[in-house]
């Protein structure tokens, strides 16, 4: 199986026609209006490098794109975000009801960590005790789930900007350590590697969400591709808010400009590369370009 067939993502979740109608009929749904790929695509590009089986790379993309999947169908429902749409379309949960969206998101969950530890089945015993110790830190209370809480309890905190950060550090940042460094533990990536790799995870995690609070203060709705103004009615984090458009503007612009300094640093190390790395930064780059111009701060 090739990465390829990642675009078609039914096909890691076989039961999907066998289950109850409307709970197929929306994972169909969910699945179907998947985004760019982008963590998969860059979990896929790390176990090529490190020359993990075919088999492993696609079992790793495909577990962190359900895990992706299901952090939104929960994050759009009405007790979190209380979304609308989501890349452009009508969110799951406003067609096929919150029940079916619940078990959807749990379905993908569970598939997730049968892929996940199909791969770490193949590694020896201890990388596949620090990959599973990764997994706990980054899905569990030390990662998203503790970052979700943060979010939707911010008014509670002192509501600092580095309260927001944290956030993003635990509820984004975490998907993009899977990305790295789960690849990068199994394959047996040097220390120096993972070191450069963990520190890139944190700054796209905070990069992310710092364009994405952006976003939700300067686009509408259309050009967002998903519902806006949340943050401030919900009195959620956002970076945008708590220190005004052009300071947050300027934070994003030292952030990628310091994932590019680790970028560098990393694909100078011999004898790898790091070719999907250095092209996921160059696309990022050109995403959260039109934030950082003066039309979008004017």
């Amino acid at each position: 199986m090739s990465f390829e067939t990642l675009v078609q993502l039914e096909a890691y979740l076989p039961e999907i026609s066998q289950c109850e109608s409307k709970l197929g009929k929306t994972l169909s749904y969910a699945l179907s209006t998947q985004g760019s790929l982008s963590r998969a695509r860059l979990a896929y590009s790390v176990a090529s490098e490190l020359d993990l089986s075919e088999r492993h790379r696609v079992s790793l993309a495909a577990a962190i794109e359900f895990f992706h999947i299901a952090s939104l169908l929960f994050d759009d429902l009405p007790c979190m975000d209380d979304a609308d749409t989501r890349r452009g379309d009508v969110c799951v949960h406003r067609i096929h009801g919150e029940s079916s969206t619940i078990l959807a998101a749990l379905a993908l969950i569970n598939r997730a960590y049968f892929l996940m530890y199909r791969a770490f089945a193949a590694a020896d015993p201890i990388a596949a005790e620090e990959a599973n110790n990764l997994a706990d830190e980054c899905l569990g209370l030390a990662g998203i789930i503790n970052g979700q809480a943060l979010d939707l309890n911010f008014g509670q905190t002192d509501q600092s900007a580095e309260v927001v950060r944290l956030v993003a550090v635990q509820k984004t940042g975490a998907l993009f350590r899977l990305c790295l460094l789960l690849p990068a533990i199994l394959g047996r990536a040097s220390r120096y590697e993972k070191m450069h790799l963990a520190r890139l995870a944190e700054l796209w995690g905070l990069a992310y969400q710092s364009a994405d609070d952006l976003k939700d203060v300067l686009l509408s709705e259309g050009n967002a591709g998903k519902t806006v103004r949340q943050d401030e009615e919900k009195g959620r984090p956002n970076l945008a808010l708590k220190l005004g458009v052009r300071e947050a503007t300027a934070e994003l612009d030292r952030t990628m400009r310091a994932a590019s300094c680790s970028v560098l640093a990393l694909s100078s190390s011999y004898p790898r590369k790091w070719l999907g790395v250095s092209l996921f930064q160059k696309e990022f780059l050109a995403k959260v370009e039109p934030l950082l111009s003066s039309e979008a701060v004017a």
